[in-house]
């Protein structure tokens, strides 16, 4: 058995293959992340497996399991997607504070990071891509694994899914850590006059963020018990309702140019 641990503050989330060509499968994931996988003992307390064949596995066990049944790379056959997915989703059943937002994770350093939600479509990558350009770090910009602490919001950037589907390679890389401390969480708007961090309606706020934080998890929902449905659905507005608690609810009216920097850190403008 082959085994990655995601390391977090409260625990780890643990992702295991068993069978040949599962384990080739896992490995390269674990290179993507900047994590090394290693040989464990079949324990069968892993949170996400990939298996060559059902048999490998007690019926019984408990995590998401995803049998390897195509020749396709696993950045092209959406395995590796499953299995952060559901291997996350996994973790926060057994009780890990940790959730999955689409968004995008801009890391201001000494300052604390900031996390941006949006539909699909309205710009958090093109804001990514502003943002780089002026000096700025942009982590993640499609699936954020989040750790909801006592003190503090803790982000973790995933693999983009779309940007390695098309231009894998074996030099490509999505550091997992280090993680990044979260200081505000911005819905992303198209502002009408001026670049600028402004409030925004709280129900608007929470109603896009749920809709964030349920896209990566629920886009197999039709395969959930109604008993994981409701379970699901009470977890994530549980996170909404902490996290409007925590945060402002503010949003991100954003411009085709401007200084994001100087916005989103309060730096001096160049």
């Amino acid at each position: 058995m082959l085994s990655l641990k995601l390391p977090l503050h409260s625990s780890e989330i643990s992702l295991s293959a068993i069978g040949t060509r599962a384990e080739k499968r896992l490995a390269p994931l674990g290179g993507l992340m900047g994590l090394q996988c290693v040989q464990a003992a079949d324990t069968f307390s892993a949170d996400g497996y990939l298996l060559d064949a059902p048999e490998l596995l007690p019926p019984k066990t408990k995590g998401f399991r995803h049998v390897v049944k195509t020749d396709l790379s696993p950045w092209i056959s959406g395995e590796w997607a499953r299995l952060l997915r559901y291997g996350t989703f996994a973790a926060a059943r057994r009780g890990l504070p940790v959730f999955l937002l689409h968004g995008c994770l801009l890391d201001g350093n000494e300052n604390g990071g900031t996390l941006l939600f949006a539909d699909s479509g309205a710009g958090k990558s093109t804001t990514a891509v502003r943002y780089r350009a002026q000096g700025g770090s942009c982590r993640g910009d499609d699936i954020i694994l989040c750790e909801l602490m006592p003190d503090a919001l803790y982000a973790y950037p995933l693999p983009t899914m779309s940007y390695y589907s098309q231009h894998w390679s074996p030099k490509l890389r999505y550091p997992f850590q280090p993680c990044v401390r979260i200081r505000q969480i911005l819905l992303l708007q198209c502002g009408e006059t001026e670049e600028r961090i402004a409030p925004v309606n709280s129900l608007e706020w929470r109603a896009r963020l749920a809709h964030s934080l349920s896209f990566h998890w629920c886009q197999y929902g039709c395969r959930f018990s109604p008993a994981m449905l409701q379970w699901t659905g009470d977890r994530l507005l549980d996170v909404v309702y902490t996290l409007s608690e925590r945060f402002a609810p503010l949003a991100l009216e954003a411009q085709w140019s401007g200084d994001l920097r100087h916005i989103l850190e309060g730096k001096a403008p160049c």
